[in-house]
């Protein structure tokens, strides 16, 4: 599209919010095997423009070499990888996040364990959709860039919309953009016990987040544990974490007088905590911080990347300041039993094709 693939400090910012994994901070990643049954899967990258001609320029609305490029509605597709050193790679926060001209959010999550995915040239992606990401990087040769590029057009194939841009990270970018804004506010409806996250290898296993209103920070926030050996029931020194990658990436235990944790209740807290995060930049902050977020998203171009181009922050942020967005409204996860149903024998779930699309064709559709 012409478009110069930099990273941007908003989008940089909304995706420190969406980092997940397996729970863990620590161990190794060890992804399931798959099976993948292409069909007339050859060259995606030649194929692009003729089985996705709506994503040629042509279809888009460019008011300049430096403007966002988008029609009606501007949809982001975020992505959170679980990437550690001498380890595999999964995508495990799939997110897809859009904005309308009169500035309401909507949001929806696919969930890591979704598979069976319909392939747009045919077939079938049998494992989890979190693993698709390190089939196309093998694919591209290698690239990460190109690896997520064509995961971008299977989400919108899957979903049957337009994504616009992509944006991904990794546990070290949302530290470090954390901290560069000094700390997200949220409002935590329960109190959240996980005794199984590990904060730290070596440490006492177990997080807590009271309920009420916390600010959460990044990297320079002591490390959260609770107590040993599980069930918890010394919560030891830390009684209350205050670290936004452990709130949103953890899937365990339980919410006190509520229900128990889960992918799908971490998933809604993830989108939540993006709003939050677009929140305190266009609103408690003004567009002086532009240059500090951008320059923490360029020095971190390993665990940060994004196709919006850099030269629209300010675009973006005007865009994006006053926004609305109600997580009972606004936003779904992918779930059982009205969006997926239980593959038996896995523990796995198969998307509901026609729930997920008639959804995203009201909430996303360009027009």
């Amino acid at each position: 599209m012409g478009i110069s693939r930099r990273r941007s400090w908003l989008t940089a910012l909304m995706l420190s919010a969406i980092i997940t994994g397996a729970g863990s901070m620590a161990g190794p990643v060890s992804a399931a095997p798959f099976k993948f049954n292409a069909g007339a899967w050859l060259d995606v990258a030649g194929a692009v423009d003729d089985v996705f001609p709506f994503i040629n320029s042509a279809s888009r609305v460019i008011a300049g070499p430096n403007a966002l490029s988008y029609n009606g509605k501007l949809t982001v597709l975020l992505l959170g990888s679980d990437w550690r050193p001498n380890s595999g790679e999964r995508l495990d926060t799939i997110m897809v996040m859009s904005i309308d001209s009169s500035k309401r959010i909507k949001a929806v999550s696919i969930p890591r364990d979704s598979a069976r995915i319909p392939i747009y040239t045919g077939g079938t992606y049998n494992g989890k959709i979190n693993g698709m990401f390190k089939y196309f990087k093998a694919q591209a040769g290698g690239s990460r860039n190109g690896g997520l590029d064509r995961f971008r057009l299977e989400v919108e194939y899957l979903l049957g919309i337009n994504i616009d841009y992509l944006a991904y990270v990794r546990f070290s970018g949302f530290d470090a953009l954390v901290d560069r804004v000094d700390h997200v506010t949220v409002n935590i409806p329960y109190e959240l016990r996980d005794p199984s996250f590990i904060d730290k290898p070596g440490w006492p296993t177990g997080a807590k987040f009271l309920a009420g209103s916390s600010q959460l920070g990044g990297g320079n926030e002591p490390r959260c544990y609770g107590g040993y050996p599980k069930p918890v029931t010394n919560w030891g020194p830390v009684m209350n974490c205050h670290r936004a990658i452990v709130y949103v990436r953890s899937r365990h235990g339980k919410l006190v007088g509520c229900c128990g944790n889960s992918d799908y209740k971490r998933a809604a807290r993830q989108q939540k905590f993006v709003y939050e995060a677009i929140h305190r930049v266009t609103g408690e902050y003004n567009s002086s911080i532009v240059s500090g977020l951008r320059q923490t998203a360029n020095n971190n171009s390993a665990s940060i990347y994004t196709t919006i181009p850099a030269s629209s922050d300010l675009e973006l942020w005007n865009k994006l300041r006053n926004s609305n967005f109600s997580s009972s409204s606004d936003s779904k996860v992918f779930a059982p039993p009205t969006y997926a149903h239980h593959i038996g024998g896995t523990s796995s779930n198969e998307l509901n094709l026609t729930a997920i699309r008639n959804l995203c064709n009201s909430w996303f559709d360009d027009n």
